[in-house]
């Protein structure tokens, strides 16, 4: 099989490489459902299409196809493939021959035939679609000794314990089993009138005088552990009867409002009240607290002073308190209890939010051994009243408002020495820190590494003077670097009177640069020139190979091929006498076959990315058994295997001291 290959790089427009395939061609969708007589489905199996004649060197539109395909079908007994129709074919008068078999064993015998194969069947392929289910199914061996006969019911009989009425039955009739036990439980002892059996055991059921259902008064008694009972009679009236000591328990399903209750003796009373579980009230006499239960945790307790004395009731408000407010009572008996808002004279010492709290006249003193004060602080916290203070919390910032205005106090983030000319490191939070510069009164300096940028160096005259710039060396000698007469456009470059070296580069900082796209350009990588396309390697060379990317945007370069000799691996390709002939790297080269050959050759190739691709032909003999190679084989990335096939598509010796070409292109 022919391989064709995509490539396309360039070095200082030095170096090209393309490959071409075929102008495009319209194939057939070839699709096949092969079954036998019976209709059963060759699943799972093998096909085999082979161009007919072998050995044309078949080609559509001067490219070099394949002849030969083998595939399996699914578990229907299918196959979908794409072929060139013979019409578009190069030499013509081909034809395609289809070859389908069963999986390995097929249907077994005694029922089965084992292994079954159609006959090679020939076609000519046409259009843009062609079904072949009817042209191979009807030369599709059978694939079972099954036969199907013809007749009918004419009467059915009936033997013990089976009853056919009547016996036997040649029209419309019934089948039963009157002796029959169609159930599988047992009765263990007896049960009583008006028990209600329940399971005692695997598939056991017995009675209980616990638990009874009288269908007179339709009355339900169930009785647990003691005494402790519940009932229900015909009116739809519950009972409860607790044991000594037990708890009574009403689950919300039995009161109205879905509330739950549990009475107890140990409690005189009531132990809970809800609408959720039994422990949302109580009342517990041995504290003197009443308590309340929150819907999903906690609770909170009222309770009365262990004193003499005659309770005044609280009434609670019915209305929902508002913000800054509290309960206040009117004195009155009972005492009615009202939501009030805080003031500073309800509540001389609260300190009131979002309000303004009045201190008295003279020192507001926030001093002390461990005092502090915290100011307000919110996220984007802003200011316009004189003499409020704030932190936003979003910028870091303290604002300040002074003067009717908003100010940022600038805070010092890092230490600033003497001299030391401080810059701000952010523009909205008024911090400042210590810069590169300094400036003692006479001599300012700077200790950063990029340099101090200035106005734009004015040189030459325009229309009359080109610019010359003339740089000395350390010891002695100098190099100029010179406008041209016309500057400003990219086709006049600068001229240097020295070679121009730079260090090395990168994909986002390269050398030389092409043109106003960012790190677009040449330079220099430990040795190997490399291409940069906005940050993304394209090409490279080294001293035995040349290597691209296969798209831009990944950095990773690739080999596509090396000058690198291909090598025969030992005794790979018909013994010690096989050599390489001749070779341009691994672009191509020539194999000669050793004098003992197998139908293998193996080639030891430079190291590739992935894998290799590579097609071969035999340019000495060409016959039925030396019709085709192909690479074949597990991938690797250091070695290929040409395989010899004959024009059945089946592996063979090559023929030996023949001479191969071999083309290889890393994937």
């Amino acid at each position: 099989m022919r391989i064709r290959f995509w490539n396309a790089l360039a070095l200082a427009g030095a170096l090209l490489f393309l490959a071409g395939g075929a102008r495009a061609q319209t194939q057939t969708n070839v699709t096949a459902t092969i079954k036998d007589p019976l209709g059963i489905p060759y699943s799972n199996g093998t096909y085999s299409i082979q161009l007919i004649p072998t050995g044309t060197n078949p080609s559509v539109n001067g490219q070099s196809i394949g002849g030969a395909f083998n595939g399996s079908t699914d578990a229907n007994g299918s196959f979908n493939v794409s072929l060139w129709p013979n019409a578009s074919i190069v030499p013509g008068g081909t034809r395609w021959q289809f070859t389908v078999c069963t999986n390995p064993g097929g249907v077994a015998p005694p029922l089965g035939t084992g292994n079954e194969c159609t006959p090679p069947t020939v076609v000519t392929i046409a259009g843009a679609s062609q079904s072949l289910s009817a042209t191979l199914s009807a030369v599709a061996p059978g694939l079972t000794t099954i036969t199907l006969g013809t007749g009918s019911v004419t009467s059915v009989s009936g033997m013990a314990p089976i009853v056919a009425t009547p016996n036997p039955i040649v029209g419309i009739g019934t089948i039963s089993c009157p002796t029959c036990n169609t159930s599988s439980a047992t009765i263990a002892g007896s049960i009583a009138v008006n028990q209600v059996a329940v399971g005692s055991g695997v598939n056991t059921i017995a009675g209980s005088s616990n638990f009874t259902w009288n269908a007179g008064t339709q009355a339900l008694s169930v009785i647990g552990t003691g005494v402790s009972r519940i009932g229900l009679d015909a009116t739809g009236t519950v009972s409860f009867i607790g044991g000594l000591g037990a708890d009574i328990f009403l689950p919300s399903v039995l009161l109205p409002g879905g509330i739950s209750l549990i009475i107890s003796p140990a409690t005189n009373g009531i132990v809970g009240i809800g609408n959720t579980t039994a422990t949302t009230w109580r009342y517990d006499d041995s504290t003197g607290y009443t308590s309340w239960g929150g819907s999903t945790s906690g609770r909170a307790s009222i309770g009365v002073q262990a004193i003499a004395g005659t309770p005044n009731p609280l009434l609670l408000p019915s209305a929902t308190a508002g913000v800054n407010t509290l309960l206040q009572s009117d004195g009155g008996s009972p005492q009615t209890l009202t939501w009030t808002a805080i003031t500073a004279t309800n509540c001389p010492l609260c300190v009131l939010t979002n309000q303004t709290n009045v201190y008295t006249a003279g020192l507001q003193d926030f001093s002390g051994a461990g005092v502090t004060m915290e100011i307000p602080e919110a996220a984007g916290f802003t200011t316009n009243v004189n003499s409020t203070i704030g932190l936003d919390t979003t910028a870091n910032a303290i604002h300040v408002f002074v003067n009717n205005a908003d100010s940022l106090n600038v805070v010092e983030a890092v230490g600033i020495t003497v001299n030391v000319i401080p810059k701000s490191t952010d523009a909205t939070h008024g911090l400042i820190t210590a810069s590169l510069a300094t400036d003692n009164g006479t001599t300012f300096t700077y200790t950063g590494t990029s340099g101090v940028t200035a106005p734009a160096l004015g040189c030459g005259v325009l229309n009359t003077t080109a610019c010359v710039i003339t740089g000395f060396g350390s010891t002695s000698g100098t190099a100029t670097i010179t406008w041209p007469a016309v500057a400003g456009t990219t086709t006049n470059g600068l001229s240097f009177s020295n070679v121009v070296k730079v260090a090395d580069g990168s994909t986002s900082g390269v050398a030389y640069g092409f043109n106003s796209a960012p790190n677009t350009g040449l330079y220099y990588n430990g040795g190997s020139p490399q291409f940069s396309v906005g940050g993304a390697n394209i090409a490279g060379f080294t001293s035995t190979m040349f290597t691209f990317s296969t798209a831009l945007g990944t950095a990773a370069l690739k080999i596509i091929m090396s000058a690198t000799t291909p090598t025969i691996a030992a005794a790979g390709c018909g013994g010690a006498a096989a050599s390489i002939l001749a070779n341009n790297g691994t672009a191509a080269f020539k194999i000669g076959v050793g004098t003992t050959p197998g139908s293998a050759c193996t080639v030891t190739l430079p190291a590739a990315t992935t894998g290799w691709n590579c097609s071969a032909s035999d340019i000495t003999t060409q016959t039925t058994a030396v019709s085709m190679q192909r690479q074949t084989g597990a991938e690797s990335t250091t070695s290929v295997t040409i395989t010899n096939f004959s024009d059945l598509t089946v592996a063979t010796a090559f023929v030996a001291n023949d001479v191969l070409k071999v083309t290889c292109f890393a994937d």
